[in-house]
């Protein structure tokens, strides 16, 4: 999808997200979002500066391939996954990884 979807807001009780070739835009910190409710998330091919200085306290399960400017995560808040017990990573650029917090991370995969 080329253009931004702006769908976030009308889920704010979604507890799994899978997104594949998905364009969603920046929201500010006080937009509704499924953050507070998220527990598994699967991106692919799909944008995520939409998560820049959120907080994820449900989200267990995180897997993220082939990012759509995953740079955007750099200029702002970390992303805090504070349960998050699976993280994959997959992209070509690593440097966004920094901007993830995940102190209870146990299993921790980028490719």
């Amino acid at each position: 999808m080329k253009d931004t979807l702006d769908i976030l807001p009308q889920f704010e009780r979604l507890e799994d997200l899978y997104a594949h070739r998905l364009q969603l835009p920046l929201y500010l910190k006080q937009t509704p979002s499924p953050s507070r409710t998220l527990k598994r998330l699967f991106l692919k091919s799909t944008s995520v500066q939409w998560m820049q200085g959120r907080s994820f306290p449900k989200l267990l399960s995180v897997q993220l391939y082939g990012l759509i400017s995953p740079e955007a995560l750099l200029s702002r808040d970390p992303v805090n996954l504070p349960v998050c017990a699976q993280f994959t990573y997959d992209d070509h650029l690593l440097q966004p990884l920094t901007a993830f917090n995940l102190p209870q991370s146990t299993t921790r995969n980028s490719k």
